[in-house]
């Protein structure tokens, strides 16, 4: 096969000999080149060139789209494969102007038989990955089919060779079919995630330029309403403080009020109460419990007989509740001072939203207008992240199902393995049994190699 010209759209396929294999790569998007900073305008165009032998074939260029370069529909190459070892796929992206990464893929005649058309990720020695889609052709059938029916011819005429009677048994056959049919699922899943893929990147470029376009539309009000969201979480937090702040100062005169019951409770109205260490040189806080206790008829300034009449037990009982009372009276003008302070606190901020909401309306616009389109902006916003949520889960469904399909075929595996083994110890395999065991050890392998590559 002769390598097209670059020239050329899309690679011509010649008669395929049925005598020799092909591999059938279809390229579907490159990504993870450059600074990933999806700017079109900046991004190269490029191509990507497969070589595999001395056979090179070279792909039309494309334009960058967001943060992928995608073919749409792949783009389809064909290679013809050697007889003998299969050398590994290369891989080469290229702009006009310089090599931008390169890689390789191995090829596995094993993993191609079992798992027919699939798709793997080539990664880039300088970053980035190439998706491919691969397929192996032998004449007009694909690889997969070749081989699992060779793989029945070997063990039925293992069994046949081996078996003193020449039924065999249909539980093989059973399981075989079953394991074809797990295989089948795994592809077609493949097919139906590399769709679901292709349409939520479609379904991306179109959110952010939706995103974009609605957040231009609507920047007016949103810019304009920062600040007066920012002065109205002020005011109301201000307002919180404050609120919070008169409750403490009613609770403080509560205090008081129960202080002054239970010092009213020990001394008589009219008695006169000790004055301590006397009136000279006391503070604002002192002076204002003196008034406070005149106006409750526990002063009056002389007549000290009623104190000589009281106990030294009841002074000192007196002494304590006159503390207590003026500790109360103390916390409550504290409490009156911070009060009054918040309160202030509120006012400004209050007063400051008020200015940002007269500036917000200078363009003639209302502040509930305001408040409308910037509801109307979220509300569309959260519209368009639930498709993307939605494009995203529906991909991690896919992702989980075809993770189930793949262990349907390990076990579908597993079972025609355990199945050779226990007609092998019932004697149905007889002498041979050692080249039906070879039978089932490839099989097995090869289950290995669907797990190790589904997640390429």
């Amino acid at each position: 096969m002769s390598a097209p010209s670059s020239s050329t759209r899309r690679p011509s396929f010649p008669p395929h000999s049925s005598e020799h294999d092909a591999l059938e790569v279809g390229l579907l998007f490159v990504s993870g080149i450059g600074d990933g900073d999806g700017d079109d305008a900046s991004a190269p165009d490029l191509h990507v060139t497969f070589s595999l032998g001395a056979e090179e074939l070279r792909s039309t260029a494309r334009h960058a789209e967001g943060l992928a370069w995608a073919w749409e529909p792949p783009e389809i190459f064909r290679l013809a494969l050697p007889a003998a070892a299969v050398p590994p796929l290369g891989v080469h992206v290229r702009s006009d102007a310089a090599a931008l990464g390169s890689g390789e893929f191995e090829l596995s005649r094993s993993r191609f038989a079992f798992r027919g058309r699939f798709e793997a990720s080539v990664p880039l020695d300088r970053g980035g990955f190439v998706r491919l889609r691969f397929r192996w052709l032998v004449g007009d059938a694909t690889a997969a089919t070749r081989v699992q029916a060779s793989a029945r011819r070997r063990r039925a005429a293992a069994a046949v060779q081996n078996l003193r009677e020449p039924p065999v048994d249909a539980r093989v056959e059973g399981k075989v079919e079953a394991l074809n049919t797990a295989i089948d699922r795994v592809n077609e899943l493949e097919d139906v995630k590399a769709a679901a893929e292709a349409a939520s990147r479609r379904a991306e470029a179109v959110i952010r330029a939706e995103l974009d376009a609605l957040y231009q539309q609507n920047k007016q009000s949103l810019v304009g309403l920062a600040p007066f969201h920012e002065a109205r979480q002020a005011a109301v937090e201000a307002l919180a403080r404050a609120k919070a702040a008169d409750e403490r100062y009613a609770a403080a005169l509560g205090e008081v009020e129960m202080a002054e019951e239970a010092l009213q409770a020990v001394v008589p109205p009219g008695d006169t109460p000790p004055r301590g260490e006397g009136s000279k040189g006391v503070g604002p806080i002192e002076a204002l419990f003196e008034s406070h206790l005149r106006t409750k008829g526990f002063g009056g300034g002389g007549g000290g007989s009623g104190g000589e009449r009281r106990g030294s037990a009841e002074r000192q009982v007196e002494s304590h509740l006159r503390a207590r009372l003026s500790a109360a009276v103390k916390r409550a003008g504290e409490a009156r001072k911070a009060a009054k302070k918040e309160r202030e606190a509120a006012v400004k901020a209050t007063r400051r939203l008020g200015r940002v909401g007269e500036a917000l309306q200078r363009d003639g616009t209302a502040v509930s207008a305001h408040l409308e389109s910037e509801a109307e902006y979220e509300r569309q916003r959260a519209g368009l992240e639930a498709v993307r949520q939605a494009a995203e889960a529906r991909l991690a469904a896919m992702e989980g199902e075809k993770a189930r399909a793949v262990d349907m075929v390990g076990e579908a595996m597993e079972s025609l393995e355990v199945l050779s083994n226990e007609l092998h110890e019932a004697g149905q395999g007889g002498g041979g049994g050692g080249g039906d065991e070879g039978g089932s050890e490839r099989p097995r392998a090869d289950s290995t190699s669907v797990v190790e590559t589904q997640h390429l």
